[in-house]
């Protein structure tokens, strides 16, 4: 079980919310976590973002805003006749 009150433990949980909402940022960490019950200070939050490698990697992409996803399924071998 994790403390909430207990700072490394807060720390974790601040981590582990951010990680499931895909890097969503603030706006998307803050509903995630109250519709679940977690309950986390904005300013764990955005600290935990400020901290975290990949939002800082993708805030600073030049194409963001132009970011498209792909994704290819593979069958095969297709049968020939």
């Amino acid at each position: 079980m994790i403390c909430s009150q207990c700072p490394q433990s807060n720390t974790t949980l601040v981590w582990w919310t951010h990680e499931k909402t895909g890097h969503g940022g603030r706006d998307a960490t803050i509903p995630w976590a109250k519709t679940r019950g977690v309950q986390l200070s904005v300013k764990d939050i955005q600290t935990r973002i400020t901290q975290c490698e990949t939002c800082q990697l993708l805030k600073r992409h030049p194409y963001l805003d132009q970011l498209v996803v792909w994704q290819i399924n593979y069958v095969g071998p297709l049968p020939s006749n």
